[in-house]
């Protein structure tokens, strides 16, 4: 039997559920301390089309202690495109602003990648 974790229904989205935007984000307007996002950098696809996909929108903008803070989170309870059933987890802290997480499946393993980051002004 398997248990809903309280984020939701495992494999129904393959983005975080707690996204608070619903528009893609720009830094325009927004002040250096307030720039940070999180990232999430996750591996989809099999054998020879597998690939490196960015989750989009990120969360953010906040504070660098804000996104630090959400960054842990997303590491823990993130659920991945692959693999189809998480067996196990492990969370690995990289520096201060990153972590990689490798799940394992029943059949295969896949890692994503959670860093925070300052989102810089668009040139114009």
């Amino acid at each position: 039997m398997t248990t809903t974790p309280p984020w939701g229904t495992p494999r129904q989205h393959p983005e975080p559920p707690y996204q608070p935007q619903s528009q893609p984000y720009t830094s325009a307007g927004v002040s250096d301390e307030r720039s940070f996002v999180v990232l999430v950098e996750q591996t989809t696809g099999s054998g020879e089309a597998k690939r490196w996909d960015l989750v989009w929108p990120p969360f953010g903008p906040g504070g660098r202690a804000e996104a630090r803070e959400h960054a842990v989170r997303t590491a823990y309870e993130f659920v991945p495109q692959n693999p189809y059933s998480e067996q196990r987890r492990a969370v690995f802290k990289l520096d201060d602003d990153t972590y990689l997480v490798m799940v394992e499946g029943r059949m295969s393993s896949f890692h994503f990648r959670v860093c925070v980051a300052q989102a810089l002004p668009e040139r114009r």
